[in-house]
């Protein structure tokens, strides 16, 4: 739990990257946290269902002595396209928050297309986590905790590059570029 929460801690210093981006639109800042934490359940729902299937084929197999064919293609599909349909929804979902919290145009877009990035994303990682720990023969439950870190990292990373690409900012500062 300690090293996890100092990977979180990653999360200021790429907040500190894209000073430009907080600058000129914070409001894109003040979604954050609806954001990463959708991420975050998306992907803990993800992990929990992965993790579920593995155990029944575990189980499956002790009780038959006859191994069912246990298909990551197929699990790994079957979560794509759940991420493909949550996104959609949480896209209409926060565009309805958008517009409730009077924020309009590009910024609303930016928003939008960050839940749209995140939530896919965090689908697809809560899936692949817990196979990749089996396969290392590894508890895949210890995915569990780690979904919520991986997503908090990476969906502050993915908004502030598709706010930065939606908003035409650069995405790296000035500050952090090299001077020539």
């Amino acid at each position: 739990l300690i090293l996890l929460l100092m990977c979180q801690s990653t999360s200021s210093v790429i907040l500190e990257h894209f000073e430009l981006l907080i600058r000129k639109h914070p409001v894109v800042i003040y979604f954050l946290t609806m954001l990463v934490g959708a991420g975050g359940n998306a992907g803990s729902q993800s992990t929990v269902l992965v993790v579920r299937r593995l155990a029944l084929s575990a189980t499956q197999r002790d009780r038959d002595g006859d191994p069912e064919r246990f298909s990551v293609r197929r699990i790994v599909g079957s979560e794509v396209s759940v991420g493909a349909r949550l996104s959609l929804v949480l896209f209409a979902g926060t565009f309805v928050r958008c517009i409730v919290f009077q924020v309009r145009g590009v910024e609303c877009l930016a928003i939008c297309l960050s839940m749209l990035a995140i939530v896919f994303t965090s689908t697809i990682v809560g899936a692949a986590l817990p196979l990749l720990l089996n396969r290392l023969k590894m508890d895949p439950a210890h995915a569990g905790a780690t979904i919520q870190v991986v997503m908090d990292i990476s969906g502050v990373t993915l908004t502030c590059i598709v706010s930065c690409l939606v908003l035409g900012l650069p995405l790296s500062s000035p500050a952090a570029a090299p001077s020539t």
